[in-house]
């Protein structure tokens, strides 16, 4: 049974589009976490260091510090949970994923003049990880999701709610779900007490960096270096909501899904210097540019109602092919001050400012988005904190990573907070390192209008284990 016959324009898919992308503007904005166990142990604290192929992440002058050809791969797993309290009930879900973290390789080059040396280097890193699953059950007194569609619809005719880009209320109404009366008004036959809400969400995905890079040594006390990197960006959400224990004698619940991706890659660069003041002491600065990424988009969701009669009905909309636009991330500005004690380790610190609000997107489509940026996010900062000590030929090494809260959204508090510990091995041609993090930040989830719903109080965490061998050759 149809109400009518679907014609949906690409536009219809936008609404949905802006609330994906600003999540996305941050994963895609998210600085580095990951990468080799070295870089990882110390909170990426490695602006005014070098000697690490994901170290010339956050500074590409940090190639220059290495001595020999050197060849480096590193691997690992993440576990991650996610705990929710709504309405509360408590629920917990736990996820593991594989990390090919990074895989390197650096020349050095020697020139006429003793005191100049050259390195160049390809490498590939994983910056972060998305990889998430979530679920949550409450028993809400109060409302249900489709008193929420109800109120978006009203004011629209039935035939006219795609076009509006009304989408879930268009499936809603072609369900029954939700049924129009006069002055284009809607309301439904479900009735309301108690209603049983169960969501969750399963996200794979993540940032990977494959960069080019060039570093120069100036008579050891100043080091140069650019690097050209191409990032590679994937998320993949699937998403399932149910509500069930209506009243009344026709509609007893109802269920939407929803499937969606964004692929891209793009390009920026970046530029770093290292100063050594005295032997002991070094001062780093880097800046990236922009970065432009291409993204191709797909998207679908569907809706059903579940009658007492055991009847149901269910409509889709599928996006008819994948939308591409691109956007422009923030660019980052980096300075670090590290503190060498001579062959024993180091102390260094770090802070990197990241104008997630300067992100843009020239698509025209998406050009609304530039207000939804301003008005949702913030520009973020990030301080991190590493320490390493030498004995004989082991290495202790540990770090802090803090991000500050990207959303200005009243009660919605991201801030990231990352301890990390390692432990290294160097003979004269071989390096064993492995590190282990927890990182975790809360975050308050709606599954529909705040008006109407309580939040969910989750708690996301995880747990990356990275582990890696490198070669002087």
């Amino acid at each position: 049974m149809q109400r009518f016959r679907f014609f949906i324009l690409a536009i219809c898919l936008y609404g949905h589009v802006v609330a994906q992308n600003i999540t996305d503007i941050v994963y895609m904005n998210s600085p580095v976490l990951l990468g080799t166990p070295r870089f990882a142990a110390t909170g990426g604290a490695f602006t005014a260091l070098g000697n690490d192929f994901s170290g010339m992440l956050v500074n590409p002058a940090g190639l220059a510090v290495f001595r020999h050809d050197e060849f480096g791969l590193s691997m690992g797993f993440a576990s991650s949970t996610a705990a929710s309290t709504y309405y509360g009930i408590n629920q917990s879900r736990n996820d593991n994923s594989f990390l090919f973290s990074n895989i390197g390789y650096t020349k050095k080059f020697f020139t006429d003049d003793p005191d100049v040396t050259w390195n160049i280097a390809i490498a590939y890193n994983r910056n972060s990880d998305f990889s998430n699953e979530q679920q949550v059950y409450g028993e809400n007194p109060n409302s249900s999701i489709l008193q929420s569609w109800i109120n978006s619809a009203n004011g629209t005719a039935a035939n006219d709610l795609f076009n509006a880009g009304l989408i879930y209320e268009a499936l809603a109404y072609e369900t029954f779900l939700i049924d129009p009366i006069a002055n284009e008004q809607y309301t439904t036959e479900a009735k309301f007490n108690t209603t049983e809400q169960f969501w969750s969400e399963n996200i794979k995905g993540h940032f990977d960096e494959l960069s080019f890079a060039v570093a120069l040594d100036q008579n050891s006390k100043v080091y140069y270096g650019a690097s050209i990197n191409i990032p590679f960006y994937k998320y993949n959400s699937s998403y399932y909501y149910t509500e069930a224990g209506y009243q009344g004698d026709s509609i007893s619940g109802m269920e939407w899904s929803e499937e969606f991706s964004n692929r891209g890659a793009g390009i920026n660069l970046k530029l770093g210097a290292v100063y050594r003041p005295v032997p002991n002491l070094r001062l780093g600065i880097s800046i990236f540019t922009p970065t432009w990424l291409a993204i191709t988009q797909t998207y679908s969701t569907t809706v059903s109602a579940i009658f007492k009669n055991s009847d149901s009905f269910t409509a889709q909309y599928e996006q008819g092919s994948s939308f591409k636009y691109t956007m422009f991330n923030a660019p980052q500005a980096n300075v670090g001050l590290a503190y060498i004690f001579d062959k024993n380790g180091f102390l260094s610190l770090d802070y990197a400012f990241i104008p997630t609000k300067w992100t843009s997107t020239p698509t025209k489509e998406l050009n609304y988005l530039d207000s939804d940026i301003d008005s949702y996010l913030l520009n973020q900062h990030n301080i991190r904190v590493g320490a390493e000590i030498r004995i004989s030929s082991f290495f202790v090494r540990g770090g802090y990573n803090w991000l500050s809260n990207p959303y200005n959204v009243e009660g919605q508090d991201a801030t990231k907070s990352t301890y990390s510990l390692g432990i290294g091995y160097r003979s004269n041609k071989i390096t064993i390192d492995i590190s282990y993090a927890i990182q975790s930040h809360r975050q308050k989830y709606y599954p529909y209008d705040s008006s109407l719903v309580e939040a969910a109080n989750q708690t996301i965490t995880q747990k990356p284990f990275i582990a890696s061998v490198s070669f002087r050759l």
